[in-house]
C-alpha cells in the first residue's frame, strides 16, 4: 500500500516536504518519511544533488545518520535500485565522502558497517571517486581529519596505498597532508606507507617538492624583529605532543629506529650543544613567558609558540622523508611517474616492472625518445636522465631559500650539487638570483667542496656574478629606492668577493661582463633613488635652515641678562644656565651639519658607486642631526 501511495503522490511535492523538514531540523519527520516511502531515500532534494542522508551528514547530526542507515539496512534489497549510501551529488560525493571530509568517524563507521551492502559493494563504496577523482580516504587526508583517516585506512584493507590514496591528478594522500600542513597525519602516512614518498603528481612533484615549496615552515625563512626573535629562540617544544600524534605507527618501525619517531630522529639531527643550551636557559624561557603574559602579549606568545612548533614539525618531516629516501638513488625525476591510477605499483620493488608501460605513456605525451631494450641498462637511471630540466627538491628549496633542506639534502645526497633546472642553473645560481643571502652564505662556507657549482654558467652564459648583478623585480627588500640600491650594491660586492677573480671579466652570451650587467640593469633604480634623495633632501634642507636660524638666535641670547657693565651673566652660577649654553651650541652644530649634509646630497652626481655608502649614510646621518636643537 505504501508503494501505491508513493507512485500516486507528486514526486516534486515529496522532495519539497523532505527538504523543508531537513532544513528546519525536523529530523523526526524525515525519519518518518524514510519509513513510509522507501523510494524517497534516493531522492535528490537540492540543486546540487544532495539526498536527505547527505544533508544529515552535512548538518553533523550523528543520531539521524545512524537511524537513516539502520532504516536502509532494514529495507529489502529488491525494494531499491541503488543503495542510498551509493547515491552521489553533482560533485560525485557519496554521504561517506562528506562524512570523511568533515572528520566524523562515527558516521563513517555507520556507513562502512552497513549490512545493506555486500562485501563487493563495501569496497566499491570505499573506492568510489568523486568528479575530482577523490576517494573518502583521500578527502579525510585532504582535510586533515586524522581519526577518520585512520578508520577508513583500516577499512580499506591491503589495497590501500595505491588504489585509494591517489587523486586523478596524481596527488597522493601524502602530498595533500603536507600541503595542508597536517604534520601529525603526515608523520603517520610516511611511517606506514614509505612507498608514497617516491610518488609524483602530474607535474612531477614528490611530497618533498611540496615541502620545499613552503619556505614559511622553516625558521631560515622567518623575518622576526629582535623582541620576537628573542621570544622565539627561548621556546622549548618537547616531543611529547608529537609522540601523542603517532599512536598508530607500525611498532616494528619504532623498534628498528628507522626514523619513525621524533626520538629516533633526534639521535641523528639534534645537536647536543643546542640541547644543553636549551636546558640551561629553561628558567629564562619561563621568566620571559611570564613577563610576556603579564604585559598583555598573550596572542603574540601563542602565535610564536605555534610557529616554533610548526618549524620543528617540518624539520622532523623533512628528515624522515630524506631518511626513508636514502636507500633510493637521488635523481632528477624525483619518483614514480603518475601514469594512469591503475598502473601504480603495489611496492617499490615493482617499479622496474611497471616503468616501460609508464614510459610509453609519457613518450606519447612529450615525444620523448624510446626506452632502450638493453637488459643490462638500468631503466630507472635512463628514466631519470631523460627528465633533465624538471626541478628537483633541492632546486626548489634553493629558490625558496630553505637552508635547512638544501644542506640536509647535500648531506644525504652529495651529488645533488650537480642538479640543474631547465635554464641550467644549479643551487648556487638560484640562491644568488633569488637573493637568498643566508643560504648563499652557508654555501660559501663550503665553497671548496662545491667549487664546480660556483664556476658553472647557465644556458645564457651567466655566471654567479652575472646573476648577482641583475636586478630582480620580485625581490625588492626596501620601500625606498636609495636603500634598495645600497643593498643591491652591497650584495653584488659580497658575491664578487666570494668568487674567483677570473669571473670579473667573464662575458655571457650577450658579450657583457658582470659589471656591465649591473650598470645596465640598475640604471632605472639609480634614477628612482636619485629622485627620492633629491626630493627628500630638498624638503629637509628647508626645515634644517629654519632650525639653524632658531638655534643661532638661541645661542646669541643670554638668559637673565648681564651683571651691570660686566661680561658675567646673572645666572652664571645656576646649573641650568650651563645646560642651556651647551645645548644651544650642540643644536647649532647639529643643524649646520645637517644643512651641509643635505646640500652635499643635492649636489651629488648620483653615480651608482655613491649609493654604496656616501648617499644613504649621509641621509641617515641627517635624520638624527635635524632635531638636535631640541
Amino acid at each position: 500500500m505504501a508503494s501505491v501511495e508513493i507512485v500516486d503522490q507528486d514526486q516534486e511535492s515529496l522532495k519539497h516536504e523532505l527538504l523543508n523538514n531537513a532544513m528546519k531540523g525536523k529530523w523526526e519527520e524525515v525519519v518518518r518519511w524514510y519509513k513510509e516511502y522507501p523510494r524517497a531515500r534516493n531522492a535528490k532534494l537540492t540543486r546540487s544533488g544532495e539526498t536527505a542522508l547527505h544533508i544529515a551528514v552535512i548538518e553533523k547530526n550523528e543520531d539521524t545518520v545512524k537511524t537513516l542507515v539502520e532504516l536502509v539496512d532494514a529495507a529489502e534489497t529488491e525494494a531499491e535500485e541503488i543503495s542510498p549510501l551509493m547515491v552521489t551529488n553533482d560533485r560525485g560525493n557519496t554521504p561517506l565522502h562528506l562524512a570523511a571530509s568533515l572528520g566524523i568517524t562515527a558516521m563513517c563507521e555507520y556507513m562502512c558497517m552497513s549490512k545493506h551492502l555486500s562485501s563487493g559493494e563495501h569496497k566499491q563504496l570505499l573506492g568510489r571517486r568523486n568528479t575530482a577523482g577523490e576517494t573518502p580516504l583521500f578527502l579525510a587526508a585532504l582535510r586533515g581529519k586524522r581519526h577518520a583517516f585512520h578508520y577508513l585506512h583500516v577499512m580499506c584493507g591491503p589495497e590501500m596505498p595505491y588504489d585509494y590514496a591517489r587523486r586523478a591528478d596524481g596527488e597522493t594522500i601524502l602530498h595533500v597532508a603536507i600541503s595542508g600542513e597536517y604534520f601529525d597525519l603526515t608523520y603517520d602516512i610516511i611511517c606506514n606507507h614509505p612507498d608514497l614518498i617516491h610518488c609524483v603528481n602530474e607535474n612531477g612533484y614528490t611530497p618533498l617538492h611540496v615541502l620545499a615549496s613552503k619556505p614559511t615552515l622553516f625558521s631560515s625563512s622567518l623575518h622576526l624583529g629582535p623582541f620576537d626573535r628573542f621570544i622565539y629562540n627561548y621556546f622549548s617544544i618537547t616531543s611529547g605532543k608529537h609522540m601523542e600524534a603517532n599512536k598508530n605507527i607500525n611498532p616494528k618501525d619504532l623498534e628498528d629506529g628507522r626514523g619513525g619517531t621524533p626520538l629516533n630522529l633526534g639521535k641523528g639531527s639534534r645537536n647536543e650543544k643546542v640541547m644543553i643550551i636549551k636546558f640551561i636557559s629553561i628558567s629564562t624561557m619561563w621568566s620571559v613567558g611570564v613577563l610576556v603574559w603579564l604585559l598583555g602579549f598573550k596572542i603574540l606568545f601563542k602565535k610564536l609558540q605555534a610557529r616554533k612548533e610548526k618549524n620543528i614539525w617540518s624539520l622532523e618531516i623533512m628528515n624522515l622523508l630524506l631518511q626513508r629516501s636514502s636507500s633510493q638513488k637521488y635523481d632528477s625525476s624525483g619518483g614514480y611517474n603518475p601514469g594512469p591510477i591503475s598502473s601504480m605499483p603495489d611496492r617499490t620493488d615493482d617499479f622496474h616492472n611497471c616503468l616501460p608501460e609508464l614510459w610509453e605513456t609519457e613518450q606519447k605525451k612529450e615525444n620523448m625518445p624510446s626506452l632502450p631494450s638493453q637488459g643490462q641498462k638500468d631503466q630507472k637511471d635512463y628514466f631519470a636522465r631523460n627528465q633533465v630540466g624538471r626541478e628537483t627538491p633541492i632546486l626548489l628549496a634553493a629558490k625558496n631559500g630553505i637552508m635547512e633542506m638544501v644542506m640536509q639534502i647535500l648531506d644525504v645526497f652529495p651529488t645533488a650539487i650537480l642538479d640543474k633546472d631547465s635554464a641550467n642553473k644549479n643551487i648556487v645560481h638560484l640562491a644568488v638570483e633569488n637573493r637568498r643571502t643566508q643560504l648563499y652564505y652557508g654555501l660559501v662556507r663550503k665553497k671548496y667542496f662545491y667549487e664546480s657549482a660556483f664556476r658553472d654558467v647557465d644556458n645564457n652564459g651567466n655566471s654567479v656574478l652575472h646573476l648577482a648583478a641583475r636586478l630582480g623585480d620580485d625581490h625588492r627588500l626596501f620601500p625606498f629606492a636609495a636603500l634598495q640600491m645600497q643593498w643591491e650594491d652591497t650584495w653584488y660586492k659580497y658575491v664578487k668577493d666570494s668568487v674567483p677573480r677570473d669571473f670579473f671579466l667573464n662575458r655571457n652570451d650577450q658579450n657583457k661582463t658582470p659589471k656591465e650587467v649591473f650598470r645596465e640593469s640598475h640604471e632605472e633604480l639609480v634614477k628612482q633613488a636619485g629622485k627620492w634623495l633629491a626630493d627628500t633632501s630638498n624638503s629637509c634642507s628647508v626645515v634644517a635652515t629654519l632650525v639653524t636660524t632658531v638655534a643661532f638666535a638661541t645661542t646669541a641670547t643670554v638668559p637673565g641678562g648681564m651683571k651691570g657693565d660686566s661680561a658675567i651673566p646673572n645666572l652664571d652660577s645656576h646649573p641650568g644656565f650651563k645646560v642651556f649654553t651647551i645645548s644651544s651650541l650642540v643644536a647649532l652644530s647639529c643643524s649646520i651639519t645637517s644643512v651641509v649634509a643635505f646640500l652635499s646630497i643635492l649636489t651629488s652626481r648620483y653615480d651608482q658607486k655613491d649609493f654604496r655608502r656616501d648617499l644613504p649614510n649621509g641621509m641617515l646621518l641627517c635624520g638624527p642631526l635635524l632635531p638636535g636643537y631640541e
